[in-house]
């Protein structure tokens, strides 16, 4: 399968490169990255783990993938691993709305496979009385059902590919500057995938649009957080980078600046060529000269 995720578009197809709300290089620039010039979506190839596949798209500097395997139940991992999982007819439907997104045909995305997905799920899920999870792998589904039994609540997990639609959908009113009505998508998409760091970031670049600072530094670091415990391992850095450039901006506009370098430095840890870190480095360098040149 071809990749997918909004950093990474296939060579054939033309897109912009930034990811987030990244300031461009410079101590003297300070203004977000244009929504229109964030990021690009591509297919991601990471099927064939247990379960039914899913769509899988992040969203991250240099690609995005937003995983999704279907679980059934409890037992469901040990049977997968005796076959091949059946083909998963949700994921296709995401797959197709992707390739409209790639070429810009949000509304044909949106009318054909998006929307009919999330009246599906809304039909068949909205007044169960579990609650609903989608998750990425049996790692994850199992840090959801953990945390729903310590709170002696009853879960269910269900196809991925719905919470791929929530945040498609999300996806592309951010694309549009549409943030007011990207955000309730979005933080649907947090609910059904609380752990999922794309989606976490995503939903984090619309509170920094807003300029809810606390709110957003706080999403950020669960962003972080499910990066570090659930990322793909292909695809770990970028994602784990892509927030970790979120908490360092909030944390620069909270006037945190040691905190914020610290992040940065992790985030040039993971890649040297990082140059989103590197023009927030000096950013806020220069901010630590205004004070000293205005005396």
């Amino acid at each position: 399968m071809p990749p997918v995720g909004r950093a990474g578009f296939p060579p054939a197809v033309a897109a912009p490169t930034a990811a987030g709300i990244d300031r461009p290089p410079g101590p003297a620039q300070h203004q977000p990255v244009p929504v229109s010039v964030r990021h690009r979506l591509k297919f991601h190839p990471r099927f064939g783990a247990p379960g039914p596949p899913g769509p899988i798209f992040m969203r991250t500097l240099p690609l995005v993938i937003l995983t999704a395997l279907v679980l059934a139940g409890p037992g469901y991992a040990t049977t997968a691993a005796k076959s091949p999982p059946p083909p998963d007819p949700l994921a296709e439907r995401m797959a197709q709305a992707i390739r409209l997104v790639q070429k810009g045909e949000f509304d044909a995305a949106l009318e054909q496979y998006i929307d009919p997905t999330i009246a599906e799920f809304e039909k068949e899920y909205a007044k169960r009385p579990e609650r609903i999870y989608c998750a990425r792998d049996t790692v994850e589904t199992l840090l959801y059902m953990t945390r729903s039994a310590e709170k002696n609540e009853s879960a269910l997990a269900v196809s991925a590919a719905y919470a791929s639609a929530f945040y498609l959908k999300g996806y592309i009113f951010v694309d549009r500057g549409e943030f007011t009505d990207a955000f309730p998508y979005l933080r649907k998409a947090v609910e059904l995938s609380p752990s999922n760091a794309q989606f976490l970031s995503e939903l984090g670049h619309v509170y920094q649009n807003g300029k809810q600072w606390p709110t957003a530094l706080e999403t950020f670091d669960r962003a972080v957080e499910g990066a570090r415990l659930l990322s793909d391992k292909a695809d770990h850095s970028a994602e784990l980078r892509r927030a970790l450039r979120g908490r360092g901006y909030s944390l620069t506009e909270l006037g945190r600046l040691d905190e914020a370098e610290k992040v940065y430095a992790e985030c040039l840890a993971l890649d040297p060529s990082d140059t989103k870190a590197t023009g927030e480095l000096e950013y806020i360098k220069g901010l630590r000269l205004k004070p000293a040149a205005a005396k």
